[in-house]
């Protein structure tokens, strides 16, 4: 029996295929048809089903849905900020009700759209995002990179109720090569004194991590004044800070609990 397959393949290889030269199917065409059904048959029976394969992995780790604990929720899926000259950057006022919280945590995917030209200052500075309420005298928040790339130092500064210079710095390096989409989750819970901020790569390999201790146990939203969250420098910064064209960002969770 294990022969007849191999039988019945010569017998196809071997017999003509007049249809393709005459246009008409006459009795050697359909033998040909004839084996050839038999044959494929066989062939399919003779094989072990195997289980069926996974759908790729999607290469790009994705931002997480809110948890049903959150308090407040706001997503933005896709691509929600491209930087280009005439949008620079994007700003979000988050949907907070006025109160106290206690932890708040950022989610997002971010592509690198490449180095930034040197213009000879001091430092190069670009920034990726900034969580605050009352301007900047509640930073929940500020986390930017220094230098050209694709070998940043990754800042994270935060402070409630001080001046700019006495704001918590913390500083890492950080490779980040142009082109590339890094996930960036950054947590801030007051309530247990812990900044967290994580960055993986594709693989969902850790490429930096910034920890820190708030300097205040809760996070306060005051009546009358916003929440923000804002992403790349603006039109107009200064001689340090450069707008990240061609940078996206996309995918955007953000998690407040009370």
């Amino acid at each position: 029996m294990r022969a007849f397959p191999f039988l019945m393949l010569c017998i196809v290889l071997i017999l003509p295929s007049p249809a393709s030269a005459q246009g008409e199917c006459d009795l050697g065409c359909q033998i040909e048809r004839f084996f050839r059904v038999i044959f494929e048959g066989i062939l399919q029976g003779s094989e072990p089903e195997g289980p069926e394969s996974d759908p790729p992995a999607d290469p790009v780790p994705r931002a997480r849905e809110c948890v049903s604990e959150a308090d407040v929720c706001f997503q933005r899926e896709g691509v929600f900020h491209h930087a280009v000259p005439g949008n620079p950057e994007e700003k979000i006022l988050l949907p907070v009700p006025p109160g106290t919280y206690h932890r708040i945590r950022v989610s997002f995917d971010a592509m690198n759209g490449g180095p930034l030209e040197e213009r000879g200052t001091r430092y190069i500075e670009q920034l990726i995002f900034w969580l605050a309420v009352r301007g900047d005298r509640q930073r929940y928040g500020f986390v930017r990179l220094r230098r050209t790339g694709p070998n940043y130092q990754l800042n994270v500064s935060h402070g409630v109720g001080t001046p700019f210079e006495k704001k918590i710095v913390h500083k890492t390096r950080l490779y980040f090569p142009f082109g590339t989409v890094y996930h960036w989750d950054y947590l801030y819970d007051a309530a247990n004194r812990t900044l967290l901020l994580t960055v993986t790569d594709p693989s969902g390999k850790r490429v930096a991590r910034v920890k820190g201790v708030p300097n205040v146990s809760r996070i306060v939203r005051p009546r009358g004044h916003d929440f923000h969250l804002n992403f790349g420098y603006g039109a107009r910064p200064n001689e340090n800070e450069y707008r990240s064209f061609g940078w996206k960002f996309s995918d955007l969770v953000v998690e407040v609990f009370q």
